[in-house]
């Protein structure tokens, strides 16, 4: 393997014990330390002319922002920008069996991306950086603990990991495991000699932390609602995943305090065959989870106020609680939270519905108008409902003399009154945008067969 220059980020790992041992006021000592100090100084010069041309630039980065990758906290070391592919892959990376001048390393959370076996218990892994990743770096093979270092890639590159058979495989619970158990998307610990040239990693342990499978309740945080249901219950939702949140782990009980996790693999696909046509070519770069929606999940709004399914819109921001299922990114919802409703005030409406006695008709005479027959007879002790889809919104007294419905959202509704004594003449519908809407709900006595004139049809105004 190429010869491996020490990295500048180690330089605390130096300066600790040795200002350790500043205590000692021994003028020898602290000659010492002055000329270790400035050795130190001419390397870190040294390694500043040989960083000047960085080797690798993340994707969309500058390079000098990009300038440490591969080289940090004493992990590893340079890669070759021919090395690394568009997507961030190692095209080619060359193993040997020397030893030498790998580190040995340990690499925490990862998530598998490729996997090729060229036997049982021999091939290569490709797994990438995901949320929680951590990389420990040991002094040698026998030592109990490593020393936690940055992790030497960036998120959007691939490692390249080589299982041989010296290479040990378990499951989560340290059972014996084979690569055949070993599946795309699953998470991963990795213990091994890692090239401090190509970052390549001889894999000694690799350890499988998703099996075997058991049921986990987890959270999905602000995923936004790109695909929406095409029918009733049961259902599924369509949401991304396009802000950099984690999700939550809540254990195998579901009770455990929230921890963040690696959120559960996404769709494979974002083809028609994958999602519902609403969602296709809205979600490009992002990830995507279908969100299965039964009749005992349940739905609330920001203010934990329940809601319908149908009350959710495209873009809404959720949170959703549940549990991964066996499908690749696909989520059986407990709880539905959507963060987007209630809608701002200044975008609501406010309805006022009167209930009437349609027994009674009124006549006004204006100046320089017809007669006009309007309804009249105000009832004080009627129950004016608000439904939207059929289901029960809000209900209100008219013990003012008016039902008032404040920060409506838009939308259509459907408006019913009653009142004892009285029977109904028909329900209201009204679509509702912004400002003030007034309905008129007509209710007879029970005891007339007919009014003495006959009703006029009423609508909502939008005042």
């Amino acid at each position: 393997m190429r010869k491996y220059i020490q990295s500048l980020v180690i330089l605390p790992l130096f300066v600790a014990p040795i200002f350790a041992l500043a205590e000692d006021n021994n003028s020898a000592t602290i000659l010492q330390l002055q000329a270790q100090v400035t050795a130190l100084q001419k390397q870190i010069e040294a390694l500043r002319s040989t960083r000047a041309n960085p080797a690798l630039s993340a994707p969309g980065s500058s390079s000098g922002s990009a300038s440490s990758a591969g080289n940090i906290g004493g992990l590893g070391g340079s890669v070759s920008a021919a090395s690394i592919n568009a997507a961030g892959a190692a095209t080619s990376v060359a193993f040997d069996n020397s030893t030498a001048n790998d580190d040995i390393a340990q690499l925490s959370n990862l998530r598998i991306q490729t996997i090729s076996a060229s036997s049982a218990n021999e091939g290569i892994i490709t797994a990438a950086y995901d949320f929680g990743v951590r990389c420990q770096k040991f002094s040698g093979k026998d030592a109990v603990s490593g020393v936690p270092v940055p992790c030497p890639l960036f998120n959007s590159q691939l490692y390249t990991i080589r299982v041989t058979s010296e290479t040990q495989l378990f499951f989560r619970h340290r059972a014996r495991a084979q690569l055949s158990d070993f599946a795309v998307g699953d998470r991963i610990n990795v213990y091994g000699f890692m090239d401090r040239a190509n970052l390549a990693i001889d894999a000694l342990i690799v350890r499988n932390l998703d099996k075997p499978k058991q049921k986990s309740f987890i959270q999905l945080n602000n995923v936004e609602v790109v695909g929406l249901p095409a029918g009733g219950l049961p259902a599924t939702l369509v949401v991304a995943r396009k802000s950099p949140f984690p999700c939550f782990d809540y254990g195998t009980a579901g009770n455990s305090r929230a921890t963040p996790l690696p959120c559960p693999l996404a769709l494979e696909s974002t083809s028609a065959q994958a999602l519902p046509s609403s969602a296709e070519g809205s979600i490009a770069q992002h990830i995507a989870y279908k969100v299965m929606v039964s009749a005992s999940t349940k739905i609330i709004n920001r203010e934990r106020v329940p809601m319908l399914l149908a009350d959710i819109s495209m873009g809404d921001k959720l949170n959703i609680y549940g549990t991964p299922t066996d499908s690749t990114g696909t989520i059986d919802a407990l709880v539905i939270r959507d963060l987007s409703k209630p809608a701002e005030t200044a975008s609501r409406a406010t309805i006022r519905a009167m209930a009437v006695n349609a027994d009674l008709v009124c006549t006004q005479q204006d100046p320089g108008t017809s007669v006009g027959v309007l309804p009249c007879g105000l009832l004080y002790n009627a129950t004016v409902r608000l439904y939207k889809n059929i289901a029960l919104i809000a209900q209100r007294s008219t013990e003012t003399g008016v039902a008032v419905f404040e920060s409506v959202e838009p939308g259509l509704y459907t408006l019913e009154a009653s009142a004892p004594g009285y029977q109904s003449e028909g329900s209201q519908s009204v679509v509702v945008e912004k400002g003030d809407y007034s309905v008129v709900l007509k209710l007879k006595t029970t005891a007339s067969s007919s009014s003495t004139s006959a009703p006029t049809s009423t609508t909502a105004v939008n005042q």
